[in-house]
């Protein structure tokens, strides 16, 4: 069970993540993108400190994937408007950065008990997250 949590879990997910972004960006064919995301994965679980980082922060990449996914599904229930305004999704993300900014660390001390590095560690990524998907979405609205 151990080298299930320290080998497999970590090179499954920076596998699955980088294929998935270099199948997404179609740089290369698919033998060379999953190549590279072999490569990658077993460089990853080479490092015992990313090893371990990976460990920590694997539940709450489950648990973001899961509430996109459930987003996901509910846009898509509920149908596709004609035209795509990203208006929407950048002051719903501004928001969730001013709620993470102002409370976010309060709340991950609270459910969560983390060392204080890893919670600092983790607010710093549910930050850097968000403003990506900020950007993402500034970047998509400009170009249409």
């Amino acid at each position: 069970m151990e080298i299930l949590w320290n080998a497999l879990l970590p090179f499954f997910f920076v596998f699955s993540v980088v294929y998935g972004a270099l199948e997404v960006s179609g740089v290369f064919g698919k033998r060379a993108n999953t190549l590279i995301a072999v490569i990658i994965g077993f460089f990853a679980i080479s490092s015992p400190m990313l090893v371990e980082f990976l460990n920590q922060a694997l539940p709450f990449a489950v648990i973001f994937f899961i509430g996109f996914f459930f987003l996901s599904f509910i846009v898509k229930f509920a149908g596709k408007p004609k035209e795509k305004d990203y208006t929407l999704i950048m002051i719903i993300t501004g928001l969730i950065i001013l709620f993470f900014a102002t409370n976010g660390q309060e709340i991950i001390e609270n459910y969560f008990s983390l060392p204080q590095e890893s919670i600092t560690n983790i607010f710093s990524w549910i930050i850097v997250i968000f403003i990506l998907l900020l950007f993402f979405a500034a970047y998509k609205y400009k170009s249409e």
